[in-house]
């Protein structure tokens, strides 16, 4: 690693081991953004397996992440309509957001952005933890209706 990089996966300048660090290459699509592209990814070699493990569970679910979320934005948006139409609300647009929040649980894939300001172990961590609230507050909407 160079003076200035940061390892992927932690987000820091250093890791405890020095002779182990170095640059992987690997696969990582921002599909989502609009931009498939391979980039080189820096990380120790701590940390190598569970960036190997991460973008394995990227490329195999990183698509239907994409299609899914896109599909449940359209949904909440429909949902919005549809409560404003109806004189009485039913709680569409709770059930989308649920969704939406199992979707960041089970599959916690976050803007390269994110990733570069926090490593992407943080970033796993603000989409699970996003999701989570999505669930309570579509829950607790959907119940308060």
């Amino acid at each position: 690693m160079t003076e200035r990089s940061t390892c992927v996966w932690s987000g820091k300048s250093g890791c405890v081991l020095t002779q182990t660090q170095y640059d992987i290459p690997r696969t990582y699509f921002g599909s989502f953004a609009g931009k498939a592209r391979e980039i080189e990814l820096t990380v120790c070699a701590e940390h190598s397996s569970e960036l190997d493990a991460y973008i394995e569970s990227y490329n195999r679910y990183g698509a239907i992440f994409d299609k899914s979320f896109v599909i449940l934005f359209a949904g909440i948006l429909g949902g919005l309509a549809f409560e404003v139409m109806v004189t009485r609300p039913m709680g569409v647009t709770s059930v989308f957001v649920v969704l939406t929040g199992i979707l960041f649980t089970s599959l916690p894939f976050s803007t390269p952005q994110t990733v570069a300001a926090f490593g992407l172990r943080r970033s796993i961590w603000i989409a699970r933890t996003g999701g989570v609230i999505f669930i309570l507050l579509g829950s607790i909407t959907f119940i308060w209706i």
